[in-house]
Parts: C-alpha cells; sequence; structure tokens
C-alpha cells in the first residue's frame, strides 16, 4: 500500500492518508457536511404513507457520491485546525486548471469511472414497526474513508471522500419522542438504535483507498484504546465505537488469509 497514486488527466497524485485532527477539519467544511448526514425517507402517520426525499435511481436505490475538496489546513495558537479560505481558493483554482476540469464535477465525473458509485437501499421493514405510533425521517450518515491526493511538483492538493460505512436511524420531533418511547417500552424488540453497514468494495482502487483510511484511523484510535486496558476501564463509548468501525472494516477489507 505504499506509493499509492491516482490519475486524473494525465497527471499522477499520490494519494495519502489523513491524520484525525485534519480529517475533522476538512469534515467540517459545508459541502463536505452535505454528504455526512442526508434525510432520506419520511414517513405521515395520518395519511398512512411515505415519501422519498433522498434522490433514488431506477431500482429505488440512493446513489452514494464521492466528494473532493481544496482544504488548506490552518493551525490556530490554541492548537485547531481550520481552513485557510483564501489558500483554499487559490489552490482549486490550480487544481481545476491543472485537470482541465470547470468546477468540482468535471473531476468527480470521470473520477467515477476509476471509483464506481455505490448505492443503498431504504432499509423500509425496519422502521416499519414505528408506522402507526409516529411521525418519522429516516436520517442516513455517511462515513467517508478520506485521503489527500497531492502532486508535490506543481503544488496540487486536494481531499478526496469515497463512501465506506452507512447508517440510518429514525429522528422524531419533541412532541413525538413519548409516543415514539411508549412503543419501544410495549414491545422492547422494536428498537431506534443507530444501524448500518460497510458497503463491499467496488474494486481494487476502491479498496486500497479504503484501506488506507482504515489503517489511519486505527492508528489514531488505538492510543486511547491502549490507555483504557492498560487502566482496567473501558474505553469512551464514542471511542470504542469509532474503533470498533475501523477494525470491522479493516476485517473485511483485508481478509486474514490475505495478511
Amino acid at each position: 500500500m505504499t506509493d499509492m497514486r491516482l490519475t486524473i488527466n494525465k497527471i499522477d497524485f499520490e494519494i495519502e492518508s489523513v491524520p484525525a485532527d485534519i480529517r475533522r477539519a476538512v469534515e467540517a467544511d459545508p459541502i463536505v457536511r452535505q454528504g455526512l448526514r442526508r434525510e432520506i425517507f419520511a414517513w405521515d402517520r395520518e395519511a398512512g404513507k411515505g415519501r422519498m426525499i433522498a434522490r433514488t435511481v431506477k431500482d429505488g436505490a440512493i446513489p452514494l457520491g464521492n466528494a473532493l475538496t481544496f482544504f488548506v489546513p490552518r493551525v490556530g495558537s490554541d492548537g485547531t485546525v481550520s481552513n485557510n479560505d483564501k489558500l483554499a481558493q487559490k489552490n482549486a483554482e490550480r487544481f481545476l486548471a491543472a485537470v482541465g476540469a470547470r468546477d468540482v464535477l468535471g473531476v468527480l465525473r470521470p473520477l467515477a469511472r476509476v471509483l464506481p458509485l455505490p448505492r443503498v437501499g431504504l432499509p423500509r421493514e425496519r422502521f416499519r414497526p414505528f408506522d402507526k405510533a409516529v411521525n418519522y425521517t429516516v436520517v442516513m450518515e455517511t462515513e467517508f474513508a478520506t485521503v489527500r491526493l497531492r502532486e508535490a511538483s506543481r503544488n496540487l492538493t486536494a481531499y478526496l471522500f469515497v463512501p465506506a460505512q452507512v447508517f440510518f436511524r429514525a429522528e422524531v420531533a419533541e412532541e413525538e419522542r413519548p409516543a415514539l418511547q411508549k412503543l419501544m417500552e410495549e414491545k422492547p424488540s422494536i428498537s431506534n438504535r443507530r444501524f448500518g453497514t460497510i458497503l463491499p468494495e467496488a474494486n481494487a482502487a476502491n479498496r486500497d483507498i479504503r484501506r488506507l483510511a482504515t489503517a489511519q484511523r486505527i492508528r489514531d484510535l488505538q492510543p486511547a484504546v491502549t490507555a483504557a486496558r492498560e487502566a482496567g476501564t473501558p474505553p469512551e463509548p464514542a471511542v470504542a465505537d469509532a474503533f470498533g468501525r475501523a477494525v470491522r472494516e479493516w476485517r473485511m477489507l483485508v481478509p486474514q488469509d490475505a495478511t
């Protein structure tokens, strides 16, 4: 997995892993955040019907897109990482000019031939038990494999996001929560816990990018997990959850007989 490269319009970009502090800052970009959380389905209890909010393709599946941003990190005096908007704009202009694209879509469209876009279906049956009790909206959250593209000789960089895992849960208005809670108390088999799935690898390029990003996430989280183990205490729930997700994805991308 060393010296990974991705070619865009005859320009070879190195593919680099992204440490946690930079990844968190990049994911705060408004454009990226649109892909992290999406409302995909709304149910109207009184009307007895639902409607899709997300765009779907012919078979009813929801397409998931790759994303690209030209974030340029700026570290504040307190260590906080944010985007240097002025340099990011210049970076975007130089990158697009170099690859001959008018806009980001002009880069993502040809990239989709190299990194095919996955699709997911609405897990309708999982939420059907809520239909007679509440109005609700199904929210889909996407966890991306994040890497940096870099062409050093031209000083070109961009951050590429490839869908890796998706999660679903129902959200209800404040006034609907007692009814939902009552339903779950009466029927313990019904749960509104977030659930999800790891997306299958689309091809070798998709697999290798996700391996690189997943290995970085595991490295980022390992110190906190190790420290908790040595202290004889469980890791913080958010850390344990993120670590577990990363390990499960790694095991899928790197079968044990391949290690």
